[in-house]
Protein backbone atom coordinates (compact mmCIF):
# COMPACT_ATOMS: atom_id res chain seq x y z
CA UNK A 1 0.00 0.00 0.00
CA UNK A 2 1.18 3.48 -0.82
CA UNK A 3 -0.48 6.86 -0.61
CA UNK A 4 -0.68 9.29 -3.48
CA UNK A 5 0.90 12.69 -2.86
CA UNK A 6 -2.49 14.45 -2.76
CA UNK A 7 -4.07 12.15 -0.15
CA UNK A 8 -4.97 13.94 3.10
CA UNK A 9 -3.06 12.81 6.15
CA UNK A 10 -5.55 10.81 8.15
CA UNK A 11 -5.46 8.10 5.53
CA UNK A 12 -2.10 6.77 6.69
CA UNK A 13 -3.62 6.12 10.13
CA UNK A 14 -6.84 4.83 8.60
CA UNK A 15 -4.99 2.39 6.35
CA UNK A 16 -3.02 1.12 9.31
CA UNK A 17 -6.12 0.60 11.45
CA UNK A 18 -8.29 -0.84 8.66
CA UNK A 19 -5.84 -2.95 6.69
CA UNK A 20 -2.28 -3.22 7.98
CA UNK A 21 -2.95 -4.24 11.59
CA UNK A 22 -5.63 -6.86 10.78
CA UNK A 23 -3.29 -8.46 8.24
CA UNK A 24 -0.26 -8.43 10.57
CA UNK A 25 -1.53 -8.69 14.16
CA UNK A 26 1.62 -10.39 15.49
CA UNK A 27 4.22 -8.18 13.81
CA UNK A 28 2.27 -4.94 13.70
CA UNK A 29 4.95 -2.64 15.16
CA UNK A 30 7.61 -3.60 12.64
CA UNK A 31 5.07 -3.60 9.82
CA UNK A 32 3.90 -0.12 10.83
CA UNK A 33 7.49 1.16 10.87
CA UNK A 34 8.16 -0.27 7.41
CA UNK A 35 4.88 1.08 6.06
CA UNK A 36 5.52 4.57 7.45
CA UNK A 37 9.06 4.65 6.08
CA UNK A 38 7.94 3.63 2.58
CA UNK A 39 4.94 5.96 2.55
CA UNK A 40 7.02 8.93 3.68
CA UNK A 41 9.79 8.12 1.19
CA UNK A 42 7.30 7.89 -1.69
CA UNK A 43 5.19 10.91 -0.83
CA UNK A 44 7.14 13.55 1.09
CA UNK A 45 10.26 15.69 1.12
CA UNK A 46 11.38 14.46 4.52
CA UNK A 47 14.95 13.11 4.60
CA UNK A 48 15.53 9.39 4.76
CA UNK A 49 15.69 8.32 8.39
CA UNK A 50 15.83 5.08 10.32
CA UNK A 51 12.30 3.67 10.20
CA UNK A 52 12.10 3.34 13.99
CA UNK A 53 12.96 6.97 14.76
CA UNK A 54 10.91 8.27 11.83
CA UNK A 55 7.83 6.43 13.05
CA UNK A 56 8.41 7.67 16.58
CA UNK A 57 8.61 11.28 15.35
CA UNK A 58 5.22 10.93 13.64
CA UNK A 59 3.46 8.98 16.41
CA UNK A 60 1.02 10.87 18.62
CA UNK A 61 0.46 9.35 22.05
CA UNK A 62 -3.15 8.54 21.14
CA UNK A 63 -1.97 6.17 18.40
CA UNK A 64 0.67 4.50 20.57
CA UNK A 65 -1.87 4.01 23.36
CA UNK A 66 -4.37 2.31 21.05
CA UNK A 67 -1.98 0.19 18.99
CA UNK A 68 0.90 -1.09 21.11
CA UNK A 69 2.91 -0.26 24.24
CA UNK A 70 5.98 -1.10 22.13
CA UNK A 71 5.42 2.01 19.99
CA UNK A 72 7.14 5.13 21.30
CA UNK A 73 5.30 8.42 20.92
CA UNK A 74 6.97 11.61 19.75
CA UNK A 75 7.02 13.59 23.01
CA UNK A 76 10.70 12.97 23.84
CA UNK A 77 11.78 13.82 20.29
CA UNK A 78 9.62 16.94 20.48
CA UNK A 79 11.52 17.97 23.61
CA UNK A 80 14.83 17.38 21.85
CA UNK A 81 13.72 19.14 18.69
CA UNK A 82 12.66 22.22 20.64
CA UNK A 83 16.19 22.55 22.05
CA UNK A 84 17.77 21.94 18.63
CA UNK A 85 15.55 24.58 17.02
CA UNK A 86 16.48 27.10 19.71
CA UNK A 87 20.16 26.50 18.93
CA UNK A 88 19.75 26.67 15.14
CA UNK A 89 17.64 29.82 15.24
CA UNK A 90 19.84 31.52 17.86
CA UNK A 91 22.97 30.95 15.79
CA UNK A 92 21.30 32.27 12.65
CA UNK A 93 20.00 35.40 14.36
CA UNK A 94 23.40 36.16 15.89
CA UNK A 95 24.92 35.82 12.43
CA UNK A 96 22.32 38.09 10.81
CA UNK A 97 22.13 40.71 13.58
CA UNK A 98 25.46 40.85 15.46
CA UNK A 99 24.70 44.28 16.94
CA UNK A 100 21.16 43.59 18.15
CA UNK A 101 20.63 43.21 21.90
CA UNK A 102 20.09 39.85 23.55
CA UNK A 103 16.58 40.87 24.56
CA UNK A 104 15.49 41.65 21.01
CA UNK A 105 17.16 38.50 19.68
CA UNK A 106 15.30 36.46 22.27
CA UNK A 107 11.98 37.97 21.22
CA UNK A 108 12.73 37.40 17.55
CA UNK A 109 13.63 33.78 18.27
CA UNK A 110 10.29 33.42 20.04
CA UNK A 111 8.57 34.81 16.95
CA UNK A 112 10.07 31.92 14.97
CA UNK A 113 9.93 29.05 17.47
CA UNK A 114 6.26 29.18 18.41
CA UNK A 115 3.16 27.13 17.66
CA UNK A 116 1.90 29.34 14.84
CA UNK A 117 5.19 29.43 12.92
CA UNK A 118 5.97 25.76 13.49
CA UNK A 119 2.49 24.86 12.27
CA UNK A 120 3.16 26.84 9.09
CA UNK A 121 6.40 24.91 8.56
CA UNK A 122 4.60 21.64 9.25
CA UNK A 123 1.88 22.50 6.73
CA UNK A 124 4.51 23.35 4.11
CA UNK A 125 5.79 19.78 4.53
CA UNK A 126 2.25 18.31 4.61
CA UNK A 127 3.14 16.56 7.86
CA UNK A 128 -0.53 16.15 8.64
CA UNK A 129 -0.66 13.50 5.92
CA UNK A 130 1.74 11.32 7.86
CA UNK A 131 0.83 11.82 11.50
CA UNK A 132 -0.17 8.63 13.29
CA UNK A 133 -3.13 9.43 15.53
CA UNK A 134 -5.65 7.36 17.45
CA UNK A 135 -9.17 6.71 16.22
CA UNK A 136 -10.65 9.48 18.35
CA UNK A 137 -8.21 12.07 17.02
CA UNK A 138 -8.71 10.68 13.53
CA UNK A 139 -12.46 11.15 13.74
CA UNK A 140 -12.09 14.79 14.83
CA UNK A 141 -9.33 15.56 12.27
CA UNK A 142 -6.83 15.81 15.10
CA UNK A 143 -3.98 15.32 12.65
CA UNK A 144 -4.70 18.87 11.41
CA UNK A 145 -4.65 20.55 14.85
CA UNK A 146 -1.98 23.21 15.14
CA UNK A 147 -0.78 21.80 18.46
CA UNK A 148 -0.18 18.35 16.95
CA UNK A 149 1.39 19.76 13.79
CA UNK A 150 3.79 22.06 15.61
CA UNK A 151 4.78 19.30 18.03
CA UNK A 152 5.35 16.91 15.14
CA UNK A 153 7.62 19.42 13.40
CA UNK A 154 9.76 19.71 16.53
CA UNK A 155 9.82 15.91 16.80
CA UNK A 156 10.98 15.58 13.18
CA UNK A 157 13.79 18.08 13.85
CA UNK A 158 14.73 16.04 16.92
CA UNK A 159 14.69 12.83 14.90
CA UNK A 160 16.91 14.29 12.18
CA UNK A 161 19.36 15.58 14.78
CA UNK A 162 19.47 12.23 16.57
CA UNK A 163 19.78 10.18 13.37
CA UNK A 164 21.92 12.43 11.18
CA UNK A 165 23.37 15.21 13.33
CA UNK A 166 23.11 18.96 13.77
CA UNK A 167 24.14 19.99 10.26
CA UNK A 168 21.43 17.83 8.70
CA UNK A 169 18.83 19.28 11.07
CA UNK A 170 20.01 22.81 10.29
CA UNK A 171 19.89 22.27 6.52
CA UNK A 172 16.44 20.72 6.73
CA UNK A 173 15.12 23.64 8.78
CA UNK A 174 16.51 26.23 6.36
CA UNK A 175 14.99 24.36 3.41
CA UNK A 176 11.63 24.21 5.19
CA UNK A 177 11.71 27.95 5.90
CA UNK A 178 12.28 28.57 2.18
CA UNK A 179 9.46 26.18 1.29
CA UNK A 180 7.07 27.94 3.67
CA UNK A 181 7.90 31.25 1.97
CA UNK A 182 7.78 33.19 5.24
CA UNK A 183 9.64 36.39 6.13
CA UNK A 184 11.12 34.37 8.96
CA UNK A 185 14.38 36.17 9.58
CA UNK A 186 13.11 39.75 9.30
CA UNK A 187 13.81 41.97 12.28
CA UNK A 188 10.55 43.77 11.49
CA UNK A 189 8.62 40.67 12.53
CA UNK A 190 9.46 41.62 16.11
CA UNK A 191 6.80 44.31 16.02
CA UNK A 192 4.05 41.98 14.91
CA UNK A 193 5.09 39.22 17.31
CA UNK A 194 5.40 41.07 20.61
CA UNK A 195 1.78 42.16 20.53
CA UNK A 196 1.27 41.81 24.28
CA UNK A 197 3.85 44.49 25.04
CA UNK A 198 2.46 46.84 22.41
CA UNK A 199 -1.09 46.41 23.70
CA UNK A 200 0.06 47.02 27.26
CA UNK A 201 1.79 50.27 26.28
CA UNK A 202 -1.24 51.43 24.30
CA UNK A 203 -3.71 50.68 27.11
CA UNK A 204 -1.52 52.33 29.73
CA UNK A 205 -1.23 55.46 27.61
CA UNK A 206 -4.97 55.70 26.91
CA UNK A 207 -6.50 54.43 30.16
CA UNK A 208 -3.71 54.55 32.78
CA UNK A 209 -4.27 50.89 33.54
CA UNK A 210 -3.02 47.50 32.33
CA UNK A 211 -4.79 44.73 30.41
CA UNK A 212 -5.79 41.85 32.65
CA UNK A 213 -5.63 38.28 31.33
CA UNK A 214 -7.67 35.47 32.83
CA UNK A 215 -7.51 31.83 31.77
CA UNK A 216 -9.26 28.57 32.48
CA UNK A 217 -8.40 25.04 31.40
CA UNK A 218 -10.86 23.50 28.93
CA UNK A 219 -10.23 20.06 27.35
CA UNK A 220 -6.42 20.24 27.59
CA UNK A 221 -6.40 23.80 26.24
CA UNK A 222 -6.71 27.25 27.77
CA UNK A 223 -9.56 29.68 27.25
CA UNK A 224 -7.93 33.08 27.70
CA UNK A 225 -9.82 36.35 28.11
CA UNK A 226 -8.53 39.92 28.15
CA UNK A 227 -10.17 42.53 30.37
CA UNK A 228 -9.61 46.29 30.37
CA UNK A 229 -11.29 48.32 33.10
CA UNK A 230 -13.11 45.13 34.13
CA UNK A 231 -14.66 44.84 30.67
CA UNK A 232 -14.03 41.72 28.57
CA UNK A 233 -12.52 42.75 25.24
CA UNK A 234 -11.88 39.41 23.51
CA UNK A 235 -11.01 35.77 24.08
CA UNK A 236 -9.11 32.94 22.38
CA UNK A 237 -8.49 29.24 23.00
CA UNK A 238 -4.91 27.98 22.79
CA UNK A 239 -2.83 24.99 23.87
CA UNK A 240 -0.29 27.34 25.50
CA UNK A 241 -1.31 30.01 28.00
CA UNK A 242 1.70 32.22 27.24
CA UNK A 243 1.37 32.01 23.47
CA UNK A 244 -2.38 32.37 23.72
CA UNK A 245 -1.96 35.72 25.45
CA UNK A 246 0.20 36.93 22.56
CA UNK A 247 -2.40 35.74 20.06
CA UNK A 248 -5.17 37.43 22.02
CA UNK A 249 -3.28 40.72 22.18
CA UNK A 250 -2.63 40.54 18.44
CA UNK A 251 -6.33 39.93 17.83
CA UNK A 252 -7.27 43.02 19.84
CA UNK A 253 -4.77 45.13 17.91
CA UNK A 254 -5.66 43.73 14.48
CA UNK A 255 -9.40 44.18 14.99
CA UNK A 256 -9.09 47.61 16.64
CA UNK A 257 -11.09 46.39 19.61
CA UNK A 258 -9.82 49.24 21.77
CA UNK A 259 -11.94 51.55 19.62
CA UNK A 260 -15.00 49.59 20.72
CA UNK A 261 -13.95 50.02 24.33
CA UNK A 262 -13.62 53.78 23.88
CA UNK A 263 -17.16 54.03 22.53
CA UNK A 264 -18.59 52.00 25.39
CA UNK A 265 -16.68 53.71 28.19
Amino acid sequence: MTLERNVIGSQISKNIFDELIPLNPKNKVREIQNFVAKTVADNSDLPELDSHILTQALTHKSFAHEVSHELENNEVLEFLGDAVLDLIVSEKLMELYPNVSEGKLSKLRSSIVNEKSLTTFSEALKLGQFLLVGKGELKSDGHMKSSLLSNAFEAVIGAIYKNKGLEAARSFFYETVDKADQDTWSLESLESFDAKTRLQEMVMKKYQTLPEYKSESVDDEFKIKCFIRNQEIAQVTHSSKKKGMQELAQKILNENLLDTLEKEC
